[in-house]
């Protein structure tokens, strides 16, 4: 499997030169023919931060993968969310069966990452 290095990138000041932070996105997906769906071939894919590091060898490398999850450790999605006051997507795997709408559904933009050590992520 590959990864893309993300929907955002961020030096933290005070790292090295060569080290940046990325977040993915929600994972592939597909628009489907209605205008508010998408197929998510992949459903099991889970947003992650990754630290990324410049090599002397010219290519980046990730060192290091935190996987999203919410407060009580299960994967966070990048299914849509069931919102309530606006009109959101369906989501279908590739067969075309429906998938669930997730309440913590991440579909992540951008991402900083606070002097504690913590990140704060834009959807």
């Amino acid at each position: 499997m590959t990864r893309g290095i993300g929907s955002s990138l961020f030096h933290m000041p005070g790292d090295p030169e060569n080290v940046f932070y990325s977040v993915t996105d929600r994972g592939p997906n597909i628009d489907r023919d209605e205008s508010t769906a998408k197929t998510f071939p992949q459903p099991d894919f889970a947003p992650s931060i990754q630290r990324i590091e410049l090599g002397s060898d010219g290519k980046f490398h990730v060192v290091l993968m935190i996987h999203t999850c919410d407060a009580v450790g299960r994967p966070i999605t990048g299914f849509p969310n069931p919102l309530k006051n606006a009109r959101t997507e369906l989501a279908f795997d590739k067969f075309g069966v429906r998938l669930p709408l997730d309440p913590n559904g991440l579909d992540t933009e951008g991402l900083v990452r606070l002097s504690d050590g913590t990140f704060w992520l834009a959807d």
